[in-house]
């Protein structure tokens, strides 16, 4: 195991639940393997490109969508 990957994986916490345990974290882990390398991407960045992702769905929702 990597430096990097076993810094990742010492986030994750034991006390978290099954669903966060197998799916949620994992998926995170790999998500920031190739994030944290990265110097442009920061932690505002992140939030501000979730930010848009949610506001571009409730228009969708808003709108209808396809079908």
């Amino acid at each position: 195991m990597t430096d990097k990957l076993a810094r990742l994986w010492a986030t994750k916490t034991r006390d978290d639940e099954w669903w966060s345990s197998f799916v949620t974290s994992p998926l995170a882990i790999a998500a920031n393997y190739g994030a944290v390398s990265v110097p442009w991407i920061t932690p505002n960045r992140v939030t501000a490109a979730s930010f848009l992702v949610a506001v571009v769905a409730t228009i969708v929702i808003i709108i209808g969508g396809p079908g």
